[in-house]
């Protein structure tokens, strides 16, 4: 569980995300999914590490209101290829390379 700031939180009151990912002998494997404590999809994607994270391959953001934010590729923790922003109506805010 994280706070607003994603830092890692046991204190309730405080928790704004909470992350669903599995392990394959300690390191992160699959599809990763974070969420709002609402329960809404906030984030999914692979981690090649976590603490710090470090993302690989196609991820996507999302509003709390369930419509994509952004969406892109990550390689090795850094931002690749075009990635593509929405407005919160779910139109196309921008896209192009970094």
């Amino acid at each position: 569980m994280f706070d607003r700031t994603w830092i890692p939180t046991l204190d309730t009151s405080r928790v704004a995300f909470y992350r669903i990912v599995v392990y394959d002998h300690g390191k992160p494997t699959g599809i990763a999914k974070d969420f709002f404590i609402s329960g809404q999809r906030q984030w999914e994607g692979q981690f090649v590490s976590e603490h710090p994270d470090v993302m690989d391959g196609y991820v996507v953001m999302y509003y709390e209101n369930g419509g994509k934010k952004e969406e892109g590729t990550y390689s090795e923790g850094r931002r690749i290829d075009k990635w593509t922003a929405y407005f919160l109506n779910g139109q196309k805010k921008s896209e192009g390379p970094l």
